[in-house]
């Protein structure tokens, strides 16, 4: 378990298995956003969906003042390279919530990988403003990689490193 003190922000491990439906209902607001043609429909398709990749991942829950409201998984995807999500309820989105719930979990996710790849689709500028904030940059676009509504649409790549010490200058004696 992490805190934020100061935006009393909490990520615990695991997700909640049980409370898998939450994560359904907070991205319906903007599921048109985030999800394509080939993403479960229905609540009952998607707790399957979701349970069968968090086996395969590492997932924690995030509360704000004692509140579940997001989730963050990452997976391993080689000995460099990783790839997290993260879905958070409307009220839950902002500076004060998700980026330091990210900041919290990056640390666990980076002594894993030294990049983390992020793949958004085309035109969900708030998620990718949200890990532009959280230190991503972009790396490209995949150019019709899948379609939604039966028309193609690309997705966004970008990728956060791990911080990088800050380098000390020598210190200039007086003359």
């Amino acid at each position: 378990m992490a805190i934020n003190r100061a935006a009393m922000v909490e990520i615990r491990s695991p997700f909640p298995p049980s409370e898998t439906p939450r994560i359904f209902l907070w991205m319906q607001p903007f599921l048109a956003r985030v999800s394509d043609d080939f993403s479960p429909k229905t609540i009952e398709d998607f707790i399957p969906f979701f349970l069968k990749a968090a086996e395969q991942q590492k997932t924690w829950a995030v509360y704000r003042d004692g509140e579940l409201g997001g989730m963050i998984s990452y997976q391993q995807v080689s000995p460099v390279v990783g790839t997290a999500h993260i879905v958070f309820k409307k009220s839950f989105w902002g500076h004060n919530t998700s980026i330091p719930a990210m900041e919290l979990a990056a640390p666990e996710m980076f002594r894993h990988c030294k990049k983390l790849s992020f793949q958004v689709m085309e035109g969900n500028k708030a998620m990718i403003s949200l890990l532009k904030k959280f230190g991503a940059k972009t790396e490209g676009t995949l150019q019709a990689q899948t379609t939604r509504n039966g028309k193609p649409i690309g997705v966004v790549l970008l990728a956060a490193f791990p911080p990088q010490p800050q380098e000390s200058k020598p210190i200039q004696e007086a003359a």
